[in-house]
Formats: structure tokens, sequence, C-alpha cells
């Protein structure tokens, strides 16, 4: 190849290599988002309006409070003189998709230890919580059916403290969309063709 078809040639891929790799990434960013933006499965994990939707099981002493959440309302699990759970039964999960369960927490006592356990799926998962300081939990999963009871419980390995609970939610783990592999391919293509442009020069 000439010298001037070589300068053509870059000139004509350097023109168009910008523009293409910007709406790739548009696509592949854009896809990403929208496959985050899946709602949660939990019915009032905010709390901020009552406890509509949550049973709490055990002693009874904790439940709703309307202002001391993280922000708003939160719901409240004793882990003395035992331990107390609140629970919903998850629906819509559909078998073999991965979900992330998550959630906020503050321990009343400064009680060291993993103590608040988190279930689903019949598999708990234990935090540590921190006196008056909330604390964030997050998980994923693999959904065996398409319904199973989310509970949370205080008073675990022994150790009786008590909990603030809030924002728990449950969404799909983000899966690439076809959008999202159509700019993985033009991003993939745009690298070829700058490494072929980089060769043309030598």
């Amino acid at each position: 190849m000439s010298n001037t078809k070589q300068e053509t040639f870059m000139k004509m891929n350097i023109f168009w290599i910008k523009p293409i790799l910007a709406f790739a990434m548009a696509i592949l960013f854009g896809s990403l988002d929208t496959a985050t933006a899946q709602g949660t499965f939990v019915i009032n994990g905010t709390f901020d309006a009552g406890a509509t939707g949550w049973t709490l099981s055990g002693f009874g002493k904790g439940g709703w409070d309307a202002s001391a959440g993280n922000p708003g309302g939160c719901f409240v699990i004793s882990g003395s003189p035992s331990p107390e759970t609140v629970s919903q039964t998850i629906s819509g999960l559909t078998p073999g998709v991965s979900y992330t369960v998550s959630g906020d927490y503050e321990a009343l006592f400064d009680v060291a230890g993993d103590e608040l356990a988190v279930t689903i799926y019949g598999t708990s998962k234990y935090f540590a919580g921190s006196y008056f300081d909330w604390r964030s939990f997050s998980f994923t999963f693999t959904a065996d059916t398409a319904s199973t009871v989310l509970s949370l419980s205080s008073g675990q390995n022994g150790i009786n403290d008590s909990y603030r609970l809030d924002n728990i939610a449950i969404t799909v783990v983000p899966e690439p969309s076809p959008l999202c592999l159509v700019g993985l391919g033009g991003i993939a293509g745009l690298l070829f063709l700058r490494r072929k442009a980089a060769l043309a020069r030598c």
C-alpha cells in the first residue's frame, strides 16, 4: 500500500472510530442501566409508612418505629429475652436466576458478634452489628423456586442484641442484554480496526 493510500486509510479510520465508539459505549452502558433498574421484590422494604407486608414472630417486644430509620421508619427486632424474626413471603422469582438481597441495620446494644441472621431459601448469612451505627449487608443467591420466605432474625449465635432494620430489597443481578452484546461487539471491531491501522503505519 502506498504512503498516500495508507494515510487516507488511517484518516478514514480515525474519522469513524470516535463516533462509532461513543455509540457503542452508549449502547453498552444504557443496556447495563436498563438491566440494573429492575424493581425490588420486597413489599414495603423501607418501612416508611408502617410494617405492611411483614410478620413479626418471637417474643413480640420489637415492632415498627416511625422515625428511627435510615431514614424514615424502620422495624426493630429484639434479641432479648428471646430472638425475634421479621419475615415475608417473596413471590415472582425465576428459578435459576441470580438475585441480590440487601438492607441496612443498626445494633441497639454494644455487643460484638455475627448475631443478625438473614435467611433466604433456608440458608442464613450472619452479620455483626455496631452500636448505634448503621451498616449495610448484601449477598447474592440463586432462586430455586418462584417463591420463598425472606427472614431477618436477632439473637443468633448466643448473642442477644436488638436491631433496627431498613431498606430491605431483593433485586435481579444484571445480565448483559442483546444490545449490550452488540455494544461489546462494536468495541471489539473498533479495536481491530485501530490495530490494523497501527500495523499499516509500520
